[in-house]
């Protein structure tokens, strides 16, 4: 998606997870963007790319171990819970891959949001989004947007559904920046 939104950009995706890996392979494949995107088999919070980014996305595990009923399955139990650590490995992480002025994008649990605002790194928080399941609900996932440069928070909210269950205008509008269909398939 990243990829799509930025025509021109060059795009390179690490994922610690093998068969997820291979499923980006074959989605960068079927969408013919193979000549300007890569995915390397890794984990960014122990990978040392030798370069530097403009742009770094992630999305750590959204619980602390031990805090809920775990998969059995590995690969799915290491994205919701935290077995290589959390959010502060992440910014960490973000830290060391990207440029001066550059922006790191992370997503987590809200239930998160003390504890990510909180982490000891020289990145600022810019942005505090809260994403909403549906109107009259509390938020369920964050989005962040950290850059070196220090200044005011934006902090507001994206609610997905309204009261009636039916997508929200402003998540429509979402869908469509990012090259998905604005309505829900019939």
């Amino acid at each position: 998606m990243v990829a799509w939104r930025g025509p021109s950009l060059d795009v390179t995706g690490v994922e610690a997870q093998p068969e997820r890996a291979e499923m980006a392979r074959r989605s960068i494949a079927w969408n013919g963007v193979d000549d300007r995107c890569r995915v390397l088999d890794g984990d960014l919070r122990e990978l040392d790319l030798g370069q530097r980014f403009s742009l770094v996305t992630g999305t750590p595990p959204y619980f602390p171990a031990g805090t809920g009923t775990e998969a059995e399955a590995e690969h799915v139990a290491a994205c919701r819970f935290e077995h290589r650590g959390g959010v502060e490995v992440y910014l960490a992480a973000a830290e060391r891959h990207l440029l001066p002025g550059g922006r790191f994008v992370m997503c987590a649990a809200t239930l998160e949001d003390e504890r990510v605002l909180s982490a000891k790194t020289a990145l600022y928080p810019r942005v505090v989004r809260h994403i909403i399941p549906r109107e009259g609900k509390a938020p369920l996932v964050t989005v962040f947007c950290f850059t070196w440069e220090s200044g005011s928070t934006l902090r507001d909210s994206l609610t997905v559904r309204d009261a009636k269950g039916q997508w929200t205008q402003e998540f429509s509008n979402v869908r469509r920046d990012m090259g998905l269909p604005p309505t829900p398939p019939r």
